[in-house]
């Protein structure tokens, strides 16, 4: 589904940047906070440049999915290591990707993602695509979900766009 809102937001003369979490090192925030004067953490991974990205982009997707009605480990590491930034970024959208297998709230995916966001001023999710009854690998690409990522993408091009 986030390649199909990277290739909306293409469609629509923008430039995507697919970060896939899968296989990338990304160990757990530690609370130290060495990251506070250089807004950079002192560990060694793939979060950092994650992170960075988060950072600079005009808007981000978060794409998981939902194991135990939560966002994934990979996604959590992740916003935890993103408190390098705080208080930046501020003002941005952020969108929601999830995936599940159930027909299912998906209240506390959102929750997760809206408390990060709750720590950045302005800050908003402004849409998402939230699939369920997809379990299989690839059982999404034969659904209404597929078309709602594209138009999703098209729709974020809109929103920086303004």
């Amino acid at each position: 589904l986030c390649e199909e809102v990277a290739k909306g937001v293409e469609s629509a003369g923008g430039e995507a940047q697919l970060v896939r979490l899968l296989g990338k090192k990304i160990n757990f925030c530690t609370g130290c906070y060495a990251c506070r004067p250089s807004h950079r953490c002192i560990q060694q991974d793939d979060a950092n440049a994650i992170c960075r990205a988060i950072c600079e982009a005009d808007a981000v997707v978060f794409g998981t999915p939902v194991y135990y009605f939560t966002v994934c480990a990979q996604l959590k590491a992740v916003l935890d290591r993103s408190v390098q930034f705080w208080p930046e970024p501020k003002g941005k959208p952020y969108y929601v990707v999830a995936t599940m297998a159930e027909n299912a709230s998906f209240a506390h995916v959102l929750s997760a993602i809206q408390g990060y966001m709750d720590c950045f001023d302005g800050a908003r999710i402004a849409g998402s695509v939230l699939a369920t009854e997809v379990y299989e690998p690839g059982a999404v690409k034969s659904t209404k979900f597929m078309q709602e990522a594209f138009d999703l993408g098209k729709a974020i091009m809109q929103e920086i766009s303004k």
